[in-house]
Order: structure tokens, then C-alpha cells, then sequence
């Protein structure tokens, strides 16, 4: 029984010990504006944008989940009542193709760098309402695939209705 004891004493004063006073220290995340580009209409338009304020940032959401950041490059925030902000990014795009040279099935994958260009704003439509929108232009260069067909240079204009706003989210 005084074993009993002496080992639950033990115990205790080891538990007792092992437990800090010292205060945790603070975290260092902080909250940073954005401008978030939500309810993007169009065929294969970005489900959400996330456009940093303070850095060279984008984020683009294909879905809920999948997100791609980009450097912003020529950011120009001329944003007052309404929105207007422009910013390029580039983006490296893998292609994969499939053809087929004297019978034999072949397989290619190309890697481009794409310009895009963006464009966010707003305006005023006839009954003096406020309209939110998003343009994304590409800029597809020419290149050459292994089977010798020339893929011309290409421009690829994505206009759509879209919902914006302001706002602050965890860094």
C-alpha cells in the first residue's frame, strides 16, 4: 500500500512538473485586403478570383478547392465608388496532343507561357445601377508541334458579369 502511495505521488508531482506557465506566444497571422471576384458567369471562367491589395498577388479558383497563384505584374488599382483595377499575370499552360504520323498514335505535350491581362470593374448601367464585370485576355503564342502543323498565335477575350467586393482574409 505505501508503494501504492509513493508511485501516485510520484505520478502527480511529475503531471505538476510537466506543465508550463509560460503564455503562448502570439500568432503572427494577420488579416490583408483583397478584392474578390465571386459568381463569375461564362464557360470555363474562374470560379473566384482573390486579388491581394498590398502585394503582387493573384489567386485564381478553378472550383472550390483548386486554387493557382500568379504574380501580378503592371497592378494599377484606380478604384474609387466603382472598381477599375488592371493587372497582367503570366501562366505556364501544358498542352497534351495526340496525332497520328504513318500510322503510329503519338503523343506530345507542349508547355506555354501565356500572357493574360485582367481587367476588373465596375459601371453604371441605364437605370443607374451598378454592374460588376471581369475581362481576361490571352495571348497565345505561335509555336510548332512535332508533326509540323504551325499553331498560329492566338488572342482569347473572356468577358463576364461577375460580383466584387472588398474585403480582409487571413494571410
Amino acid at each position: 500500500m505505501k508503494k501504492i502511495l509513493i508511485l501516485s505521488l510520484a505520478i502527480v508531482a511529475l503531471v505538476l512538473a510537466s506543465c508550463e506557465s509560460d503564455i503562448w506566444p502570439e500568432s503572427e497571422i494577420t488579416k490583408v485586403p483583397v478584392y474578390k471576384v465571386v459568381d463569375i458567369d461564362g464557360d470555363n471562367a474562374p470560379y473566384e478570383l482573390q486579388v491581394y491589395k498590398t502585394k503582387p498577388l493573384l489567386i485564381q479558383y478553378q472550383n472550390e478547392v483548386t486554387a493557382a497563384p500568379f504574380e501580378m505584374l503592371n497592378y494599377l488599382d484606380q478604384s474609387n465608388d466603382l472598381y477599375s483595377i488592371q493587372f497582367s499575370v503570366k501562366d505556364s499552360v501544358s498542352h497534351i496532343y495526340v496525332y497520328e504520323i504513318e500510322g503510329v498514335s503519338l503523343e506530345e505535350t507542349i508547355r506555354l507561357e501565356v500572357d493574360k491581362d485582367y481587367s476588373i470593374y465596375s459601371v453604371f448601367n441605364a437605370d443607374n445601377e451598378v454592374l460588376d464585370s471581369v475581362s481576361i485576355t490571352e495571348y497565345w503564342p505561335s509555336y510548332t508541334r512535332v508533326d509540323s502543323i504551325v499553331v498560329p498565335a492566338e488572342e482569347i477575350e473572356f468577358k463576364a458579369a461577375a460580383v466584387i467586393s472588398s474585403e480582409e482574409i487571413y494571410n
